[in-house]
């Protein structure tokens, strides 16, 4: 059991490291915020080099989850704390980007952290609020304003995509599979204006809508082939049922009858044939408008068919023989 007590060295390596950690700490607010850490770091090297001795391949995973320790910026939005991004001028010039764009006002503060690497600091840099996701099967497809918003792009999508059947006495549109609305706090640049985010659900075009490269359903179609080459069917399905009537012709049949009046060869109509009316109650099934089941539920005679009557005549002509 060596490795079980070398193990319980490393703890203690770790834990000792960490009491050596000496910060200090002047709020003066938002923008005189100043936060320093100063770890020994010859006890937090011991540490991690005793726990790659004792666990080989999986030290460097537990170790990587533990602590990850570079240079932060504290991110203010209107006075409010809004988390920690990396001190990396492709990160603060990427936010100034978004901000210019949103009439966003921030301030930051360098610190240094020691950060798990698991923290989102992409949320962080995104500036996120609070809004409303459309989605599909518990997954968002897109971003908008707020609920009332997201009942407006469902219900303007439903109208768009359910067909106007002509005739229907009893039609019920629904969207296929799980749709919902869920509270999302997401960054700015990925929500969308109520028309903007009705638009992507229905023609969903790669790069339809500019800033927006994040968004759940860009990234749907980033994964698509040549997606910026046509338009992609929409993301949502409307399935409509409608019992419309429908007006059926049913031929007539033709009935022949002998006559010796007739010479042989000869046929006269005596009764004209007239097609019937038959009227069907169809239940038609649509998907984005296109049928996709119909079945006659019931029928009804309106017109019988009058079926024709022709005489053929059976009578020798003069001079022919017998």
């Amino acid at each position: 059991m060596k490795w079980k007590a070398a193990l319980h060295g490393v703890k203690d390596a770790l834990a000792t490291a960490r009491q050596g950690v000496k910060a200090k700490q002047i709020l003066d607010g938002p923008s005189n915020l100043t936060k320093t850490l100063s770890p020994s770091r010859s006890r937090m090297f011991f540490a991690g080099t005793a726990a790659l001795v004792v666990l080989g391949g999986t030290a460097t995973l537990v170790a990587a989850q533990v602590v990850h320790t570079s240079s932060w910026l504290q991110v203010y939005q209107s006075g409010r704390y809004v988390g920690l991004v990396p001190n990396q001028s492709t990160v603060t010039l990427g936010m100034e980007r978004i901000a210019n764009g949103y009439g966003i006002h921030f301030q930051t503060t360098s610190v240094h952290e020691s950060i798990p690497l698991s923290y989102n600091w992409h949320q962080a840099a995104s500036f996120p609020i609070q809004a409303a996701a459309i989605q599909l099967d518990d997954k968002p497809l897109v971003y908008t304003t707020s609920r009332p918003a997201a009942q407006k792009v469902l219900h303007d999508v439903m109208y768009a995509l359910a067909p106007k059947v002509k005739g229907a006495s009893h039609v019920t549109s629904q969207f296929m599979g799980h749709v919902s609305i869920a509270a999302a706090n997401v960054g700015i640049q990925n929500i969308l204006q109520a028309d903007d985010a009705t638009q992507l659900l229905l023609h969903p075009v790669s790069g339809h809508i500019a800033g927006r490269s994040s968004s759940p359903a860009a990234m749907l179609l980033e994964s698509s082939d040549d997606t910026r080459q046509f338009t992609l069917q929409p993301l949502l399905t409307v399935k409509t049922v409608a019992t419309v009537t429908k007006t059926v012709s049913v031929p007539y049949h033709v009935t022949y009858v002998d006559d010796d009046a007739l010479v042989k060869g000869d046929e006269e109509v005596v009764t004209q044939g007239q097609n019937g009316i038959e009227e069907d109650a169809v239940r038609e099934t649509f998907e984005n408008g296109t049928v996709t089941k119909s079945q006659v539920v019931s029928s009804h005679a309106a017109e019988q068919p009058v079926n024709e009557v022709v005489h053929r005549g059976t009578k020798r002509a003069d001079g022919e023989q017998r």
